[in-house]
């Protein structure tokens, strides 16, 4: 299930909204990025990846929120990997899976750039505390919205 989370700045009170995870439209949503790697809209290694990868890997395509190692900055991006089967049995035909599934492994992982400086992101393990956009004041959500 996807979550919004909420945020208003006790200082500067700027309202400011992050959404993770994924809701009910998984399916529809790992499609289109199945597509899309396909048809190259996501860069000429990903295509190569996917067309290399053989008919069984699978897709996750989930929004989370990175903080850039370099200046702190956090983006709210999505994450896209490509997962192949452990063992030839398994029997995925490039369909989505949750992250954490047995019986996968990392085939192919978005690797995130800051938008403000370049420097590498990495995902944010706490997504409850975060720096308002405006002024930098480091805030708590309101009550969490359930999202599909």
């Amino acid at each position: 299930m996807g979550t919004i989370l909420e945020y208003k700045c006790k200082k500067c009170r700027k309202t400011y909204s992050v959404s993770v995870g994924i809701g009910y439209l998984q399916p529809m949503i790992c499609e289109d990025t199945v597509k899309g790697i396909a048809a190259g809209k996501y860069g000429k290694e990903w295509k190569d990846a996917y067309e290399n990868g053989g008919e069984n890997l699978a897709v996750t395509a989930e929004k989370v929120i990175y903080c850039c190692e370099k200046c702190g900055s956090w983006e709210n991006k999505t994450d896209i990997t490509l997962y192949a089967p452990d063992k030839k049995s398994v029997e995925k035909s490039r369909h989505f899976i949750m992250r954490g599934d047995e019986g996968f492994h990392v085939y192919k992982q978005f690797v995130p750039t800051c938008s403000q400086c370049g420097g590498a992101m990495k995902e944010l393990e706490k997504v409850y505390e975060l720096s308002c956009p405006k002024c930098g004041t480091v805030n708590e959500p309101g009550p969490m919205i359930l999202a599909d």
